[in-house]
């Protein structure tokens, strides 16, 4: 399985220079203090976020436009994934998860009809899918520490 380069990122400190220059192409920005022990980066036009957490890159996450706050990623997911996927065609593309989070609903727009987790060597994948038609909504990477 062919990672990403951003899998790179996860773990480490978010105040390197490869760090912003990757939130400098794809535009991601945060209004939230800097000093802050949790913070996010994001560009909702493009549908991607990312976690920071007490200085560390803690969870790349790239939405579909099924989301209500994001407008949905452009970018080609990677795995031979894609949105609107089932539950079904991701575990025929990436097997039984190590761990599945069932349905989740709070108020009425946001939750999930389940989330499925592969834990890898470097970082662990989250799929999430939409609670409504449960398709694949978030692509997440999140570190393992």
């Amino acid at each position: 399985m062919k990672l990403p380069y951003y899998i790179s990122f996860l773990g480490n400190s978010c105040e390197t220079e490869e760090f912003y220059r990757f939130c400098s192409v794809i535009n991601l920005s945060s209004e939230e203090d800097t000093d802050a022990s949790s913070r996010w980066y994001e560009n909702s036009e493009k549908g991607i976020s990312v976690y920071i957490l007490n200085g560390y890159v803690h969870a790349i996450h790239f939405f579909s436009d099924k989301h209500p706050n994001f407008e949905g990623c452009l970018n080609e997911l990677p795995f031979e994934l894609n949105f609107g996927m089932t539950k079904r065609k991701v575990i025929d593309q990436l097997g039984e998860p190590n761990e599945v989070i069932g349905r989740r609903i709070i108020g009425k727009e946001m939750g999930h009809s389940g989330i499925y987790r592969y834990v890898i060597d470097l970082c662990k994948i989250a799929v999430t899918f939409s609670k409504d038609f449960e398709e694949l909504e978030v692509l997440s990477f999140e570190s393992l520490t």
